[in-house]
């Protein structure tokens, strides 16, 4: 694959800054074809890897050739090991793009090419055997450091070929009409904006990212690389932000396959802001769970939650807004709080049925609290009944769900979806879960190539472990039939 070289000032706007959603069909294909250009294997070529000798894995990588200075860092390996290639093969197995790949043509860069309009815009290549056969290796790297208070970027593709890598890349730029160079270094060719190629060549020379210890014991921390994996030193990057930030820590991740899953995992070091373990009232919720996600140890202090709950964590924000003090919020919050739904029409939709469950040392306070500010925190959906169990809150806009969430026999946690998308939520300190097999079948026509994977996909989870001295580890777990 050959990215375009990373954004300048002159980059192009985020794409959720008033973009209209595509249609059905266009979303899908974006979703696929983002997968497989990330992703993508070659097809049925992984089975039979060992009688091509097509093992992977070894050999050098992107960081070995980038600044030590580097500061934000993504891979994306197409040679990873041959476990790895068998088990992509087995989830992607139904893609059409996968199907028509066979075994005797054991070269996955070849399926990314069939998306060359798309991942080489601008370019002039036409023929794959001639224009990047000849010169492509297996590994990209991409990322930045910073010089003064200035982001610099970095991209670098493993080559075969130095003399004709460097000939097919700047002939692709002058065609984009990019103003950027290509150097090339120990078998990668490196690309960066003119205006800044000698501080790269400069911080090159003061040491590689490979020599980092601190980011190669992150790395490895995440287990199996799989087919991409990325750092990210929050610390240096605010450090030199214009805006410091107390909030220091780092991140690394990886992408990776196992037969019938896809797991998005990854770890952080040095976070400031720990959670408790024990957000085990998800697998409690009822059966028919379509969406919901949980989270312990009562959602206090600068935790995330906003990004996942529709109720915000910092006390000051429920004193202004509802005139809750510190005591109303613990309550309400208690020490464990999920937000559930019974179905969902889509991934972008609210549900219209919603359900809220609350373990707490103070359930009647909770109890009053809620019908307070029910009205405001839940403008769309108003929480028409709730009651007190013990010390468990429950509520929902309608009573019908209020019982099931209440008192169902059937739990979640029964449900084999539910346990491979989520296998350790009694003990995760945040865990969320998406009954991916209700919603697909809204996202692809009837007679699609397509259809037979988009129905196979079975569950979405998310879970977090705090693992205490600011660390902590995290994955987001698709899984299939």
């Amino acid at each position: 694959m050959m990215p375009s070289p990373l954004p300048d000032e002159e980059a192009v706007p985020a794409e959720d800054e008033g973009v209209v959603p595509p249609r059905k069909r266009s979303r899908l294909r974006t979703v696929l074809i983002g997968l497989l250009a990330v992703l993508l294997v070659g097809g049925g070529v992984a089975a039979a890897g060992g009688y091509f000798g097509w093992y992977g894995g070894g050999g050098t990588y992107p960081y070995d050739v980038m600044p030590a200075s580097t500061v934000a860092y993504l891979r994306l390996d197409l040679n990873p090991s041959l476990d790895q290639k068998t088990q992509a093969w087995a989830f992607l197995r139904d893609l059409p793009e996968v199907q028509e790949v066979t075994p005797g043509q054991p070269d996955q860069k070849r399926v990314l090419w069939s998306f060359r309009d798309r991942l080489w815009v601008g370019s002039t290549w036409s023929d794959y055997d001639r224009d990047l056969a000849p010169w492509l290796g297996d590994r990209i790297g991409v990322g930045f450091f910073v010089h003064d208070t200035e982001q610099i970027w970095v991209t670098v593709i493993q080559v075969t070929d130095e003399a004709k890598a460097t000939a097919k890349i700047q002939e692709w730029l002058d065609a984009t009409k990019n103003s950027y160079e290509v150097a090339t270094r120990d078998g990668y060719a490196i690309i960066t904006a003119k205006a800044t190629a000698s501080i790269v060549h400069a911080e090159q020379a003061k040491g590689l990212l490979g020599n980092n210890q601190r980011f190669m014991a992150d790395l490895r921390s995440v287990g199996e690389n799989g087919w991409m994996a990325g750092w990210l030193d929050f610390g240096a990057l605010a450090a030199s932000s214009t805006s410091p930030s107390d909030d220091p820590g780092r991140t690394a991740f990886a992408l990776r396959f196992s037969g019938d899953t896809l797991e998005f995992a990854g770890r952080v070091m040095g976070w400031k802001h720990p959670l408790v373990n024990g957000a085990g009232q998800l697998g409690i919720l009822p059966a028919s769970t379509s969406s919901a996600v949980c989270v312990s140890g009562g959602v206090t202090g600068a935790l995330p939650v906003p990004l996942l709950l529709p109720l915000p964590s910092a006390p000051d924000w429920w004193a202004s807004q509802y005139g809750f003090d510190d005591a109303d919020v613990a309550a309400l919050l208690g020490r464990s709080v999920c937000v559930s739904a019974p179905s969902s029409d889509s991934l972008f939709s609210v549900p219209e049925v919603l359900g809220l469950r609350v373990v707490t040392d103070d359930p009647n306070r909770a109890q009053k609290v809620l019908r307070k500010g029910s009205a405001d925190i839940f403008p769309n959906q108003p929480l028409v009944a709730d009651r007190v169990d013990g010390n468990v809150l429950t509520a929902a806009t309608t009573r019908d769900y209020l019982a099931e969430i209440a008192g169902s026999p059937d739990k979640l946690s029964s449900q084999p979806s539910f346990t491979r998308a989520v296998p350790d939520s009694t003990r995760a300190a945040l865990a969320s879960y998406l009954n991916l097999e209700a919603i697909g079948p809204s996202y692809v026509d009837a007679g699609s190539p397509y259809e037979p994977f988009v129905k196979a996909m079975k569950a979405l989870g998310v879970q977090y472990f705090d693992e205490g001295s600011g660390n902590g580890s995290w994955s987001v777990r698709i899984v299939r039939t």
